[in-house]
């Protein structure tokens, strides 16, 4: 079931919501610009979480999985409509602006940086995925998704015999 992540959410608000905070008022948040954080990471490579509250805690487990649903079901209305770009820096102005004032909108914690650089960040890294699978993989012709796609081996089931007695392998194809 597809839905929509602007159901309930009025054209007049989404414009509203892409005004920018001080980031003089929120001390706390470590990664305001996109420079602290790249800072951070090249000290800290193996770190990929930047979103945090107004606390400055990390934002993870179910609440970033459901920042991240959100994301994919936004992309998800592009492709219904027929106008996913084939990447996310390829999207019109005016589809970035409707991703991050619903992103925004929906999660107060990705108001806590400059110039949306969190919500971007968040787009360019789980677009590319979502575009392979649910626009190139699902929407492919057949022959286009065998020549492009290899598939996976089918795994061997175990069974046993009727009498229960000797296990033998059953290869399904």
């Amino acid at each position: 079931m597809l839905i929509n992540p602007f159901y309930g959410v009025a054209s007049a608000d989404l414009g509203d919501d892409l005004n920018e905070l001080e980031w003089r008022d929120f001390p706390n948040v470590k990664f305001w610009f996109r420079s602290d954080w790249s800072r951070f990471k090249a000290n800290n490579p193996k770190s990929k979480f930047f979103i945090e509250t107004e606390e400055g805690t990390i934002v993870l487990g179910t609440r970033i999985n459901v920042i991240r649903k959100c994301a994919r079901n936004f992309w998800d209305v592009l492709r219904a409509d027929g106008t996913p770009p084939p990447s996310w820096g390829q999207a019109t102005s005016q589809t970035r602006n409707q991703y991050h004032s619903l992103m925004r909108k929906k999660f107060p914690e990705l108001k806590l940086c400059h110039n949306n650089w969190k919500s971007e960040l968040l787009a360019t890294c789980h677009y590319p995925p979502w575009y392979r699978y649910w626009v190139l993989q699902k929407g492919a012709d057949s022959d286009k998704l065998d020549a492009e796609i290899p598939k996976r081996p089918k795994k061997r089931q175990k069974t046993e015999s009727v009498s229960g007695i000797s296990p033998f392998i059953v290869i399904s194809y």
